[in-house]
């Protein structure tokens, strides 16, 4: 009698989806591959939005012998701001913090889950970043307080305020982004293939949709 191994289970356990004829080999169900186009898109859709320039997106969904379904992604974001004021860093630490937020964000607003779960599977580095931001933003904000009993406080007002700032962008663009989820999760296709959504077919992505606003 023959043994699975954990390699063969594994690819018993692979999923075949075919879409319009054409075939998708991947251990991903199709929502978990929506939920790594919506978090990329999300950091992306928001940097665009706040004035960050932009890249192209990078997503690879990995298959490795002995671990679970993970995903590789980056949203390229080039943030260049004119500091001169104090106003001009709170504006870029919010700014930064709402496209931090955007991933988790977005994947929340269209698909559901616990806020909390959402960021350990998917946006570890980006909670880092909101409250590391967070200690600077409560400097800004409250330069005389030292009381220390009141900085967990005083830095979750600043992550409630980039949470609201990205999701608000989020929700202004919502037809859009489904429609741009739609069919990148469909070009997705393998596992252990790095995909490139370059900006320039992003952008006209987005300004397809039928009720964009982009131009």
């Amino acid at each position: 009698m023959m043994v699975a191994n954990s390699y063969d289970v594994m690819f018993i356990l692979s999923i075949l989806f075919i879409i319009s004829g054409e075939i998708y080999m991947t251990r991903y169900t199709k929502r978990q591959i929506k939920e790594v186009v919506y978090h990329e898109l999300g950091h992306w859709v928001v940097a665009r939005e706040v004035g960050f320039d932009v890249g192209s997106i990078f997503i690879k969904l990995i298959d490795e012998v002995g671990y679970l379904p993970n995903h590789r992604g980056v949203s390229h974001a080039y943030p260049s701001p004119s500091l001169k004021q104090i106003e001009d860093v709170k504006r870029y630490i919010v700014d930064r913090g709402a496209v931090a937020s955007a991933g988790v964000a977005c994947q929340i607003h269209f698909l559901g889950g616990d806020e909390r779960e959402v960021f350990d599977r998917f946006g570890e580095g980006d909670l880092m970043k909101i409250e590391e931001l967070s200690l600077i933003y409560r400097g800004i904000i409250h330069p005389n307080e030292t009381n220390t009993e009141l900085e967990k406080e005083q830095r979750h007002e600043y992550i409630i305020l980039v949470w609201e700032t990205a999701l608000k962008i989020i929700a202004d663009k919502e037809d859009a982004l489904k429609h741009a989820v739609a069919t990148l999760s469909n070009l997705i296709k393998e596992d252990n293939v790095e995909y490139e959504f370059k900006v320039d077919d992003l952008s006209e992505l987005f300004s397809s949709s039928p009720s964009s606003k982009y131009q």
